[in-house]
């Protein structure tokens, strides 16, 4: 891959709210991931809470944070490894950074959704078998 080529992807993911960004050309395959800093996500609250926090207003309780596994691109979302075998993950599994959650078959080929937290797992959002795109919440893991 042309490093040209690399630095712009790089600066794609870094410009925008991707998380993730996978690319595969001619046999070489490209996973660019963004990691937020602690404390980034309070920079990504809803402006109605940060606006009732200056207007002095009590703000709810703090629930634990939830960090969303978003599609990477679009294909057939698939939760096991193979028909009839058990699924990756289910509710309330403990997971881990790096974990296989599902896979997404784009073009013939079978793309790992790994996560890239650690939490409970408190939601799948799509059915097995599912056509999804890029950017399609797929899990929601509880952080923290």
């Amino acid at each position: 891959m042309d490093i040209q080529f690399v630095e712009q992807l790089i600066g794609l993911v870094e410009n925008s709210r991707l998380a993730e960004l996978e690319y595969s050309a001619d046999g070489q395959r490209l996973r660019l991931r963004k990691h937020l800093a602690p404390g980034a996500a309070a920079a990504l609250a809803p402006a109605s809470v940060a606006a009732a926090a200056h207007a002095g207003a009590v703000p709810p309780p703090a629930a634990a944070a939830q960090h969303r596994i978003l599609a990477g691109l679009g294909g057939t979302f698939f939760t096991r490894p193979a028909p009839g075998e058990q699924p990756f993950v289910k509710v309330g599994d403990t997971i881990t950074d790096g974990q296989p959650l599902a896979i997404v078959e784009a073009m013939k080929m079978l793309n790992a959704v790994e996560s890239d937290a650690v939490g409970t797992l408190v939601r799948i959002c799509v059915k097995d078998g599912a056509a999804v795109s890029a950017g399609t919440e797929l899990f929601v893991i509880e952080v923290g």
